[in-house]
């Protein structure tokens, strides 16, 4: 629902008739430079019709902005022969009709059903280099453009091709390696998986294993242990999947602090004689 801002985008025939208008949303931007101008971003959608031959902002009796409707765009992507190898930046070519005012092209990559990635966005251009070293992978990849001519797009996708599966990626954030823990502090766990070659990715809460010392303790991304000796010991986190499991290990160590915990400090008593 956007609400009434009172600026809207009219579609125009050829003797600047109104054929349809709708209501644009209209924001300011914030700035926070002193003397900046005050400037807004208006945001607006409107069907086109065959016979519309412009289109306008306005603002009651004031034309803000006004534009020709250009010709629709034309786009057509292309792959290099051969399959991809990840390590190497892969050549795309566009074909492209004339931009006009803002033009810009998108690259989305997808790799399954509901499953994509922009990897692109910028300036119109006959060739991309594209870098897959970090994009998952399986045997239905294919790349889908978007060109924008400034008011009109059009989209283009490639024939599907196969890239190497990437796997998931496992991490402990903490305890980093070498951790040292006080005697009697909890030792806090905290892990994170991604997994998007796995239809609806990675269930963090019910893959995720806590194991110290070869022990299960929690699952989750977060964790945290008590009562651990000192000396040292070792934080596994596990990735528990249909196929092989993924685990990584930190040591940590645990050694008794120069200074008694508060756990043992002795009763302090407001009227004892030596504390007054």
């Amino acid at each position: 629902m956007i609400e009434d801002s009172g600026v809207f985008a009219e579609l125009l025939d050829r003797d600047g008739v109104v054929l349809h208008r709708e209501m644009a949303r209209v924001a300011p931007e914030i700035e926070c430079e002193p003397g900046d101008a005050k400037r807004f971003t208006v945001l607006a959608y409107i069907g086109l019709r065959d016979d519309a031959s412009a289109v306008q902002l306005r603002r009651d009796d004031l034309t803000l902005w006004r534009a020709d409707i250009p010709p629709a765009p034309q786009l057509a992507i292309s792959l290099p022969r051969g399959r991809p190898i990840r390590d190497t930046p892969y050549p795309v070519r566009l074909r492209l009709s004339e931009p006009y005012g803002k033009a810009h092209v998108m690259v989305v990559y997808k790799w399954g059903e509901a499953r994509f990635q922009p990897i692109y966005t910028g300036p119109p251009a006959d060739a991309l280099e594209l870098d897959l070293a970090t994009l998952p992978g399986g045997e239905c990849c294919r790349l889908v453009a978007e060109y924008s001519n400034g008011l009109r797009s059009a989209t283009d996708a490639t024939s599907e091709f196969s890239l190497p599966l990437l796997g998931p990626a496992l991490s402990i954030v903490q305890p980093v390696p070498g951790a040292r823990i006080a005697l009697g502090a909890s030792l806090l766990l905290e892990g994170q998986v991604t997994d998007p070659e796995r239809r609806g990715g990675a269930r963090p809460d019910e893959h995720l294993v806590w194991l110290v010392d070869g022990e299960e303790v929690g699952r989750g991304p977060i964790w945290s242990v008590d009562g651990l000796d000192t000396g040292s010991h070792s934080a596994a986190l596990r990735y528990e999947t249909a196929d092989q499991p993924l685990e990584v290990t930190v040591e940590v160590r645990v050694r008794k602090p120069k200074t008694a915990p508060a756990a043992e400090w002795e009763s302090w008593d407001p009227t004892d004689e030596r504390f007054l």
